[in-house]
């Protein structure tokens, strides 16, 4: 307190103000904070800027009324909008749900294209090993078992890229977080039960994927495919 501190302003003179408070990491305030006046006095106006103005009810007051007074002096200003602590709060949220949306949109489409692929992988590895299941079916394997090895093959696939993308999702997140400890986020929360469920899902993606290369597969006539050799 009452430490003199050197700043530099727009057109690059520099000035000497006087430190009169000291409050907590805030980030909405941000890492300091100067008078309103000498804000408008060393900013061009083609860069003045309010982003917030922070109201704070007297005791007494009646909310209502006051809400109702600053709506009716922003009424001009179509940009301006009159929220109360919660509202402001939830319009901060809101932000945050619709990144997440689009997160989970590249999800979904992630998993579209990974079905895809573990289709033509499986139709393909179908094809090559024709022969060998052909020779499998001589020997006494039954459709049901061709099927089920099928299956198996396409669920370890799946459940193997779930768990790479889930450690390698939980990496870069925390070097994410790690990143922008200064902007605010300096909580790392690791969601077990949602990574839990990504790998059920993957499971379950995997075996349905595999439906068809599986039927394929089990119609193998051992006879056709061992004529190939």
């Amino acid at each position: 307190m009452g430490s003199k501190v050197a700043v530099t302003t727009f057109d690059g003179a520099s000035q000497t103000l006087t430190v009169t408070g000291i409050y907590q990491q805030n980030q909405l305030l941000g890492p300091w904070l100067t008078s309103g006046d000498f804000y408008r006095e060393v900013t061009p106006k083609q860069n003045l800027m309010d982003e917030v103005v922070l109201v704070r009810a007297t005791p007494g007051t009646d909310l209502g009324t006051l809400r109702t007074g600053l709506e009716k002096a922003t009424d001009p200003f179509l940009v301006i909008t009159v929220q109360d602590r919660e509202q402001f709060k939830g319009s901060q949220a809101k932000q945050i749900n619709s990144l997440l949306g689009v997160l989970y949109g590249l999800l979904a489409l992630a998993i579209v294209i990974a079905v895809l692929g573990i289709i033509n992988t499986l139709a393909l590895s179908v094809v090559e090993r024709r022969r060998e299941i052909g020779m499998l079916r001589a020997i006494g394997m039954v459709r049901p078992q061709v099927r089920r090895a099928i299956y198996l093959e396409s669920l370890l696939i799946a459940v193997f890229g779930a768990i790479v993308g889930v450690g390698l999702g939980l990496t870069f997140g925390s070097l994410f977080v790690r990143t922008l400890r200064d902007e605010g986020l300096d909580h790392i929360s690791v969601p077990i039960v949602q990574s839990v469920a990504m790998l059920v899902l993957a499971a379950v993606v995997g075996v349905l994927a595999a439906l068809w290369p599986a039927v394929r597969a089990a119609r193998t006539r051992p006879l056709e495919a061992l004529a190939d050799l």
